[in-house]
Formats: C-alpha cells, sequence, structure tokens
C-alpha cells in the first residue's frame, strides 16, 4: 500500500520486500551467468604476455637533505608570471 502525500510516497515493507526479492534474483541470475562463462573458457588459455617496460624519461628522487637545492641539471629556475609557458 502507498499512501501518497504532496510530492512523496511512503513504501510499505511489502513492497520493500518484493524488490528486495527482485534484486536478490538479479544477484543470482548474474552470478550464475558469469559462472558459466568462466567454466566455459578453455583450460588451458593463458593471459596475454605483459607488455615491455617503458623506458623513463625522466626522474628525481628528491633525497636530498631538508632544505637542499634541486638538482640544476634537472631542473631549471623560471621568473615571470607564467604567462609565456601557459600555465
Amino acid at each position: 500500500m502507498t499512501v501518497h502525500l504532496p510530492h512523496r510516497a511512503v513504501r510499505t515493507n511489502a513492497v520493500r520486500t518484493h524488490s528486495r526479492r527482485r534484486r536478490t534474483a538479479l544477484y543470482a541470475a548474474s552470478l550464475l551467468c558469469c559462472s558459466a562463462v568462466l567454466t566455459a573458457l578453455p583450460g588451458g588459455a593463458s593471459a596475454a604476455p605483459a607488455p615491455a617496460p617503458a623506458a623513463v624519461a625522466f626522474a628525481d628522487e628528491f633525497d636530498g637533505p631538508a632544505g637542499a637545492a634541486v638538482d640544476g641539471s634537472k631542473w631549471q629556475l623560471e621568473t615571470g608570471d607564467n604567462v609565456n609557458n601557459h600555465e
């Protein structure tokens, strides 16, 4: 039974039980489908080989003492208002 209030509907326990049963049935059906697909796969199937690792283009560990300057061969200081580098 649904009691109509202005802009609201109050659900009774019967409606909640029905939607809980429906949700449980959908979960069970999806679990059954997934298990059927997994058991249908051939036993000797293997995963694709892992791709080759990418080459490192830039690395800086920042493991110097606190307050130390950054490595000048990897970083450069830019002064200004960042207009020319589109930041």
